[in-house]
């Protein structure tokens, strides 16, 4: 057995591929358990329809374990698997009741930095200043958008916004990288969401219900888009 910790998010365990795996996926099912216990606390409070529990479970299993093999056993691994579930939570709690609880993203935000400040320090690599840059320039221009749009973004969107940009932010080279990540999430994130607003148009043309203009939530739109440009990061 190796434990190395060094910079450049090096592996805390290497071995086989076998132990990594089974480690993976009993904290996957820790983390879909917790998911599904949030789920059940958000509905019981604020009513909406509950996902059937096994598709959120193999979800939550099939990205513990991406994460997991994407990053290594490292320092960085506790906050991107909080991110993780964070977004399946939001995406979820979301797309059914058309709300991002405070309940969920302020806990994380506040985890989130102290568990990248914990590989910062530890790791040597990431940068909390461009991550608190980066917090507030998504979280701006989201409040912006949500001044002059209020129907079309939420208050929640910005916050999450702040939790987002932290992690862009922290990747990032400079200051320009974190503007251009954010960017292209924020474009990402647009496009999910005119394909999702096309897709629910079109779906109730061919069912022949009346069409009506409906709000499309866009957490799920800014979770994606954020997880395709970490990943593609690293």
């Amino acid at each position: 057995m190796t434990v190395t910790l060094g910079v450049g998010f090096s592996p805390l365990w290497s071995e086989t591929t076998l132990p990594k795996l089974g480690l993976f996926v009993v904290l996957g099912w820790l983390s879909a358990f917790a998911i599904g216990r949030g789920l059940d606390l958000s509905v019981r409070s604020y009513g909406g329809r509950m996902p059937h529990k096994a598709w959120i479970h193999g979800l939550t299993l099939i990205v513990a374990v991406l994460v997991g093999f994407r990053l290594g056993l490292n320092w960085l691994l506790p906050a991107y698997w909080l991110l993780a579930v964070t977004l399946i939570s939001v995406s979820i709690i979301d797309w059914n009741q058309h709300r991002i609880p405070n309940l969920v993203v302020k806990p994380a935000f506040g985890a989130g930095l102290a568990s990248l400040l914990l590989a910062q320090s530890v790791e040597g690599r990431g940068s909390i200043l461009l991550g608190l840059l980066g917090a507030a320039a998504f979280a701006g221009v989201l409040g912006l958008i949500h001044l002059v749009q209020p129907e079309g973004m939420g208050q929640g969107d910005v916050r999450l916004a702040g939790v987002l940009g932290l992690y862009l932010g922290f990747v990032s080279s400079s200051s320009f990288d974190t503007g251009w990540n954010l960017g292209l999430v924020l474009l990402l994130a647009s496009l999910l969401g005119l394909l999702n607003a096309s897709v629910s148009a079109w779906r109730s043309s061919t069912s022949g219900a009346k069409f009506r203009t409906t709000s499309v939530p866009f957490g799920p739109s800014l979770s994606v888009a954020t997880a395709l440009v970490l990943f593609a990061l690293n």
